[in-house]
């Protein structure tokens, strides 16, 4: 894991921004010094049981080994315009996975957050293409998380860069889908491989007969779409697990107190 630190510490650093420059060197001191942590969100296929992928999940390590959770310095990076540094050190550290992964006859598929202003940059497409290549990770074993906050891009632009993406060979999620963003002209404009839907549309779910008829015509909305399925994410707390049943829903995967 070390090794895959040094080489995106080199890269990144030859990339040449110019902003912000002293707070990039900072964050990439800190991908250097292993203060930032990918952790690997199984994914199950509900009708086998069968684990088959998993997302990459950012953390950073604050003072005293405390845990920093993403939505407490993503938000900021993106401001600084610094967010790629993450982004794209998640890709690697995802990829190197893979690529080991399937030295040992593990067929695993990773997805991948990527915030909306990393794949507004120029040329972005090209530098997920070169990493993948580094660990001859096939586009295809890569799912690429939009999040619906992209849908503020300018939707020609939403729509090239997804063309291009599909173009590649990567699967393509929409997620957190029924956020506080929600916008149907975006499923409406393009197609998505995967339709997330976010945990605010299940909390509750046991007990609140709206919040079954909304999540239900969600899922059958986005089953209808062509090219697309829907993902349910399952809200487990201690030993009760709140579902929705016959929502021909075929993945899920864990959401423990947390949604990214």
């Amino acid at each position: 894991m070390y090794a895959e630190k040094q080489s995106y510490y080199k890269e990144a650093l030859s990339h040449g921004r110019t902003v912000r420059t002293g707070i990039a060197e900072d964050v990439l001191r800190q991908i250097k010094e292993g203060r930032f942590i990918v952790y690997f969100q199984p994914q199950v296929d509900i009708r086998t049981q069968e684990l088959v992928g998993a997302e990459a999940l950012i953390r950073k390590i604050g003072p005293g080994g405390s845990i920093i959770m993403p939505q407490n310095f993503i938000p900021y990076y993106e401001i600084e315009g610094i967010v790629r540094h993450v982004d794209l050190y998640v890709l690697e550290t995802a990829c190197a996975a893979i690529s080991q992964w399937r030295k040992e006859q593990i067929p695993m598929h990773v997805s991948v957050n990527f915030s909306r202003v990393t794949l507004m940059e120029r040329n972005i497409v090209n530098h997920i293409l070169d990493i993948c290549n580094r660990y001859d990770v096939l586009p295809s074993w890569i799912t690429i998380e939009v999040t619906e906050s992209a849908g503020k891009m300018k939707q020609e632009e939403l729509l090239a860069l997804v063309n291009r993406l599909t173009k590649a060979g990567f699967v393509i999620s929409l997620d957190d889908f029924g956020t506080k963003y929600s916008n149907l002209s975006i499923l409406t404009a393009m197609n998505f491989n995967e339709v997330k839907l976010d945990k605010s549309l299940v909390d509750g779910l046991a007990d609140n007969h709206n919040s079954k008829v909304i999540l239900k015509n969600a899922i059958q909305m986005c089953n209808d779409l062509e090219s697309t399925h829907a993902w349910q994410k399952e809200l487990k707390r201690k030993n009760s697990c709140i579902c929705c049943p016959n929502t021909h829903v075929n993945t899920a995967r864990d959401i423990c107190f947390q949604n990214r």
